[in-house]
């Protein structure tokens, strides 16, 4: 035991070397302990299906560099050396690719992005990139290993934790209407720090693209791929798929000969190849090379922490850069957009977020220097009206179940409801009609929760109805009517 503490202490020595930039480094104490929750308890990230690969530690170190005293808080993220399955097996192997990426891009991106923040400090507002520092990036395929600052311990913590320790603080006996504009009012707030921060990250890899002279996609090439959307898509359409070829392979028009089966999978796998094509050149990169940017390319609220004063959000950082890619800067508006929430917010507010964007877009490419090349208001909006199809199809299993039926090889992706287009599937409208509840139902888009979670509380407040056990209203308008009204009887009906 005690020849394995000298290793990591050695280990340690070399890392505080580096970091301080100094040899006279004495590491006094260390704690290594297991990450810290951050989120809601039983919430599983979206983008998991297989159990992580990496395996995370929170370690506490105690230095002194030329005699003066230090702590650190950091986050040590390793791939297991002992674990041989990982280069034959295939969900195993995708995610090693993911964290080399993920490496690649902190080393290669983000340390030019904290270098830029430094250099530029007199005359720019913000100190560092929306993301959290590296101090160490390994891939060799015997350490793979990513250390990274802590930012638990400087105040930042997941929305959902935050937002519910907000409600429980505030009390349940509050209107339901008046609950909900809050929250509403709470998701806005957050969805305004983080476009703020996404134009944060993307001048700041506009500023590199002019200070190397050349596009992104030339000083990145690791960054213009598509097997990661690939990946992503198949991931969504897979259950997908099979459900439609059960209820195609069901329906009464159909033979059950197993040649018919494979025609119709056949024209089913025609369709998904369409869409997928349809989708990735809505994603992909901008034609102009001055336009392009450094995207996220994954964020929802699972992969973002936030600071709070006084209850209110005012900043965030950036979580999982594995996703990060060369695109359109409008790419992680509608991503983020349509991953938190509903689609008839989005229209309502979709303008407010975009001048949102855009003037703090415009606000940090000045500090930087950044004088050409930057997307325009009336350019962003456009794009957004063009591209958001993107956000609606991927974040939604219901829009990506009627475009799937609906598409044809002429036609882009239309979200019209029109049953009738499925026929050369051979599904009856009856059955398409079973097809997309079904899907619906089991649909976690904000969207349809939140269309789920109002039909379950009709539902309740029915069935209490039908028992004669409705419970009066007794929000705060209500209450201050019932005690403010000179009439008994308009009390007692309240």
């Amino acid at each position: 035991m005690s020849s394995e503490v000298e290793i990591i202490r050695c280990w340690l020595k070399g890392l505080f070397k580096t970091i301080e930039n100094a040899d006279d480094v004495e590491v006094k104490d260390f704690n290594f302990g297991p990450l810290e929750d951050r989120s809601k308890p039983g919430v599983v990230p979206k983008s998991r299906t297989h159990k992580s690969l990496a395996v995370l530690r929170q370690v506490s170190v105690s230095i002194n560099v030329m005699n003066v005293e230090k702590d650190y808080s950091l986050i040590v993220k390793v791939l297991p050396t002992d674990d041989n399955e990982r280069y034959s097996i295939k969900h195993k192997f995708k995610q090693l690719l993911r964290f080399s990426k993920e490496v690649q891009v902190y080393m290669e991106i983000v340390n030019p992005m904290f270098s830029v923040c430094k250099e530029k400090q007199p005359h720019i507002k913000f100190m560092s990139p929306p993301v959290a520092e590296v101090f160490l990036g390994q891939m060799d395929a015997l350490n793979d290993c990513l250390v990274l600052e802590n930012l638990s311990k400087t105040g930042f913590v997941k929305y959902k934790e935050k937002i519910n320790e907000t409600e429980c603080n505030n009390g349940e006996n509050r209107d339901e209407k008046c609950d909900n504009d809050k929250a509403v009012s709470e998701l806005i707030s957050h969805c305004n720090i983080v476009l703020q921060n996404v134009a944060k990250f993307h001048a700041l890899s506009l500023i590199i693209s002019r200070l190397e002279g050349q596009a992104l996609s030339e000083i990145f090439p690791f960054a213009v791929e598509g097997e990661g959307f690939r990946q992503d898509f198949k991931k969504k359409m897979v259950p997908l798929r099979e459900t439609l070829l059960d209820y195609s392979t069901w329906d009464p028009l159909t033979m059950k000969e197993d040649a018919d089966r494979r025609h119709i999978e056949a024209s089913i796998d025609k369709k998904i190849h369409e869409l997928f094509w349809i989708l990735l050149g809505k994603k992909s990169r901008p034609n102009k090379l001055d336009r392009e940017v450094l995207i996220h390319g994954n964020l929802d609220f699972s992969t973002i922490m936030f600071k709070y004063e006084h209850k209110k959000p005012v900043d965030c950082k950036f979580l999982d850069l594995s996703h990060v890619n060369v695109s359109s800067p409008v790419m992680d508006i509608i991503i983020f957009l349509y991953s938190v929430m509903s689609s008839n917010l989005i229209e309502t507010c979709h303008l407010s977020f975009l001048l949102t964007y855009h003037s703090t877009l415009m606000e940090f490419c000045q500090q930087l220097g950044v004088t050409e090349g930057i997307i325009s208001l009336e350019e962003l909006l456009k794009e957004f009206k063009e591209k958001q199809m993107f956000g609606k199809i991927m974040s939604c299993q219901v829009m990506m179940a009627k475009n799937l039926l609906k598409l044809d090889v002429n036609e882009d992706v239309n979200e019209d409801d029109n049953a009738d287009d499925a026929g050369n599937l051979y599904i009856s409208p009856t059955k398409v009609d079973l097809f997309l509840q079904h899907v619906e139902d089991t649909c976690h888009c904000p969207t349809h929760s939140e269309k789920t979670q109002t039909e379950r509380k009709l539902s309740e407040y029915k069935s209490l109805e039908k028992t004669g056990k409705v419970k009066k209203c007794e929000g705060a308008f209500v209450s201050f009517i019932k005690t403010a009204s000179l009439s008994p009887r308009l009390r007692n009906i309240l």
